[in-house]
């Protein structure tokens, strides 16, 4: 027996197919789907063009889903949540107040104090890394700082585990001058990376500072406002 196999240019309703009929059709907002009347009742099927799925209404899952890759959303709304593996940003403060000159600073992690010493063997100055992690921003700002136009370097550096050599990641040098109460970012992208590293990326066990060098004393004790943003892959497995 023949199928009756037809296509319409708007979907059916339950009464207008017979049982056993089959029709495609072109419905709003879901493209070319496929209609049947099955036990008296409406059934579909939606075909895409294209490798990607899209699906515009509720997506009930009641067994467990799998993805091989990247599971993008704009929101994500969890009831029971475990994972082994994921991304996470986190924030990390490095406020201090001090006179600072031309040496080199190391930027405080657990208080508000900072050390004048040429190394970060000091436990205000380091964490020890938990997961890889790579430092997607830094902002800073500083108060009672009027018309400084030199420029401050930042670094990024690091002690791998097992040694106690300070190795440099990457730099950057502020040239845009200071402002009063003024914010400055650094982006991820803006780091000049040194020889062997690919970008501001520590990895598990390393003992990691941040490393701020005035070029001209800024003159005077001043408040500064300091907050690093890591982005960090998580792995619990």
């Amino acid at each position: 027996m023949q199928q009756n196999i037809t296509f319409r240019n708007n979907p059916p309703s339950l009464e207008s197919l017979s049982e056993g009929q089959i029709v495609f059709a072109l419905a709003p907002n879901k493209g070319v789907c496929m209609y049947t009347r099955q036990a008296g009742q409406l059934w579909l099927s939606e075909f895409s063009k294209a490798r990607a799925v899209k699906s515009l209404g509720n997506l009930n899952v009641k067994g467990n889903s799998f993805f091989d890759k990247t599971l993008t959303a704009n929101n994500i709304e969890a009831r029971s949540l475990s994972y082994n593996k994921f991304i996470d940003y986190r924030i990390f403060s490095h406020n201090f107040e001090y006179n600072l000159t031309t040496s080199s600073i190391f930027l405080p992690w657990q208080t508000a104090s900072e050390n004048t010493d040429p190394d970060m063997d000091d436990s205000r100055n380091a964490i020890v890394v938990p997961f890889k992690m790579t430092l997607h921003k830094l902002l800073f700002r500083c108060d009672r700082l009027t018309g400084y136009t030199s420029n401050i370097t930042f670094s990024l550096v690091k002690q791998d585990e097992g040694d106690q050599v300070e190795d440099t990641i990457a730099s950057y040098r502020y040239m845009d001058g200071l402002t009063e109460d003024g914010s400055h970012t650094i982006n991820v992208s803006d780091w000049n990376l040194e020889s062997g590293y690919d970008s501001a990326t520590v990895d598990i066990g390393d003992k990691v500072g941040l490393k701020m060098t005035p070029e001209t004393d800024p003159a005077g004790t001043t408040s500064w406002y300091i907050t690093s943003v890591w982005k960090v892959e998580v792995d619990l497995s």
